[in-house]
């Protein structure tokens, strides 16, 4: 016991600045979502309240990157020694610089925590990767992609059922339409059904990638049923842009990693496809059947629509048809263009219009939100119109010309390495599972930054997507092949 102990004080010691950058890590993850409020100090005057305390310590989460981590990284960046250059890294710290600097030019005024505060995480988590890509070995690194994977299971896991209890206390066919992202739970807004089915995307395609390994027959069963419980959630989801960027990727993951048994693997995917479509339709049926026969009941009244089992037209089929004008969907939405894009297309015409191109560094951090689509008197461009609906509109309203250049060489950097990896063809040598699901997740995080803000700001994008490049770049720089030289990129 005593030998055991001492070995866990000397792993501890000899590790520990890689445990501290874990936990900082961590930190930034567990601040998602969250929102700089003012943290009022309990007093024996005021009843105590269990909500109030838990609001409290929940709130309260924002402040240990902002504060503890920033001190905390400054301070081992001036103990420890830095070697390498990240110019990924440095690039998007100029990214997120040129925002500030707009900002500060454009109304100093409002250079307040609330503008801030998204930069100031994001300068956090480029400081942790840029100490973790010098001090850390490929093991280690390998570590973040542990931590983003649980806090995405972890964010399913807590949402996921809050979504279906409203659900099912409501008569819509699809989860799209529940209205869970209009309400708060301890002052922090649920996250949207979009969101929550990208996520069940990208885990979704961890699995799948860890369905080809080598594994035991009864280990892919239960990989294959908990893929059919993904399915059905995300066709309930009703994601547009989550079903583009999956039926994209999807079609990557087969023409590179599929080597094996290629048949197969194609009729358990279209059976993991059929059952969650029809196993989503199913529930929902039974689902919808039961509330109005409930609701009948209630009302003592009987109506010739419950007994209608028709399905509704999902999404993708109403988009079609108000594409093709065979609905009148494209007259409820004013335009089958507006329906089809959900809008975007007035918003980014809007940013264009509006926007005082004179200002060569934008108007800073989250100017989308605060200025260029701030609440006006016109319906479509107040309330749910404060998006930039995509990261390179968002880069250039907030960092001007400059953010917007930089955010284009970021995307060239993730390209150039993902060609490097396709170029001497290591997916077909390295059976690493890291190394394939970075290399997916960042085709699904570019795909949807053109449609989203995505990693052009502190977010779950830019988490995943950050960190991903770090990881996939230090795992090519170890599979010892001539990635960063121009004779192999011509060879």
């Amino acid at each position: 016991m005593q030998l055991k102990y001492i070995n866990t004080l000397v792993y501890l010691k000899k590790n520990q600045l890689f445990l501290i950058l874990l936990l900082f890590w961590s930190f930034l993850w567990a601040s998602l979502n969250s929102y700089p409020v003012e943290i009022y100090p309990l007093t024996f005057e005021q009843e105590f309240n269990k909500h109030k305390f838990f609001k409290l310590i929940f709130n309260s989460r924002i402040y240990i990157p902002l504060i503890f981590t920033s001190i905390g990284l400054i301070i081992i960046l001036f103990k420890i020694q830095i070697l390498k250059k990240s110019y990924f890294l440095i690039i998007y710290i100029l990214f997120f610089f040129s925002q500030l600097i707009g900002l500060a030019l454009y109304d100093f005024e409002n250079f307040t925590i609330e503008r801030i505060y998204l930069v100031i995480q994001a300068f956090n988590a480029l400081l942790i990767l840029y100490i973790a890509n010098n001090v850390l070995n490929r093991d280690q690194i390998k570590k973040f992609f542990l931590i983003n994977i649980i806090f995405l299971v972890i964010i399913v896991i807590f949402y996921l059922p809050l979504i279906y209890i409203d659900y099912f206390n409501h008569q819509s066919f699809y989860l799209y339409n529940s209205q869970t992202w209009s309400e708060n739970f301890i002052g922090e807004p649920i996250i949207r059904v979009t969101g929550l089915a990208w996520i069940l995307s990208l885990i979704s395609f961890i699995i799948l990638l860890k369905l080809i390994t080598n594994i035991s027959n009864l280990t892919k069963l239960f990989l294959i049923l908990l893929l059919i419980f993904i399915g059905i959630s995300i066709w309930g989801l009703q994601s547009r842009l989550a079903f583009a960027c999956y039926a994209i990727t999807l079609l990557i993951y087969f023409i590179l990693f599929v080597r094996k048994k290629i048949f197969i693997n194609l009729v358990t995917i279209f059976l993991i496809i059929f059952f969650s479509i029809e196993g989503f339709n199913y529930i929902a049926k039974h689902k919808v059947i039961d509330t109005r026969a409930n609701s009948t009941t209630d009302n003592s009244t009987t109506d010739n629509s419950t007994t209608d089992n028709s399905t509704p037209d999902n999404r993708l089929l109403s988009t079609f048809k108000s594409l093709t004008n065979n609905s009148d969907i494209a007259d409820r939405n004013s335009n089958s263009i507006a329906y089809t894009t959900s809008s975007r297309n007035i918003i980014w015409l809007k940013i264009i219009k509006d926007y005082d191109y004179k200002k060569i560094f934008g108007y800073g951090p989250q100017a989308d939100r605060y200025v260029i689509l701030s609440p006006v008197e016109d319906i479509l461009d107040s309330g749910y119109m404060s998006n930039a609906s995509s990261s390179f509109f968002y880069a250039f309203i907030c960092g001007g010309y400059f953010s917007f250049f930089l955010l284009i060489l970021l995307n060239i950097h993730a390209l150039y390495l993902m060609f490097i990896y396709l170029k001497n063809k290591i997916y077909k040598n390295n059976n690493n599972l890291v190394i394939k699901s970075t290399f997916l997740i960042l085709v699904f995080l570019m795909i949807r930054s053109i449609f989203e803000n995505s990693y052009s700001l502190f977010s779950l994008d830019y988490l995943l997507f950050v960190s991903s490049i770090i990881i996939f770049e230090k795992l090519l720089k170890n599979n010892k092949v001539n990635s960063y030289k121009t004779s192999t990129l011509l060879a």
